[in-house]
């Protein structure tokens, strides 16, 4: 069943490319954000870059009153590749101390698209 402006992600006899998204959110108080970010250019992204199976990452920033979010999107090519990821990744327990930041937990998604580039739900 699918809700009002929800598509049926299932297209009928298509092939499929599976990536796993990982997001890793960060809330930090604005006067530290540019510190931060410098912190995930030059320590998180190179971890990311040198990983195996890492198809992209990108990373998002939102204004939220006097506070940014730091959103650092991540896609690859399998689970083991992102759980060898999470075992090289630099510890970010300290981040609060070092950034005032608030750090939450990463979420992964499985997400899934036809190969042959056609959107699901369009017709042919």
């Amino acid at each position: 069943m699918h809700g009002k402006g929800s598509r049926n992600l299932e297209a009928p006899h298509a092939e499929r490319t599976r990536v796993i998204a990982r997001f890793w959110s960060v809330v930090v108080h604005r006067s530290d954000v540019d510190i931060f970010l410098e912190y995930v250019e030059n320590t998180v992204i190179p971890i990311y870059e040198a990983a195996d199976g890492l198809v992209r990452v990108e990373v998002l920033r939102r204004s939220m009153v006097s506070y940014e979010e730091v959103l650092t999107v991540s896609f690859w090519r399998s689970e083991q590749n992102l759980r060898r990821l999470a075992i090289s990744e630099p510890a970010t327990d300290n981040i609060k101390e070092k950034y005032g930041a608030i750090r939450l937990e990463p979420r992964t998604y499985e997400i899934a698209f036809p190969r042959d580039g056609q959107r699901p739900g369009d017709e042919d």
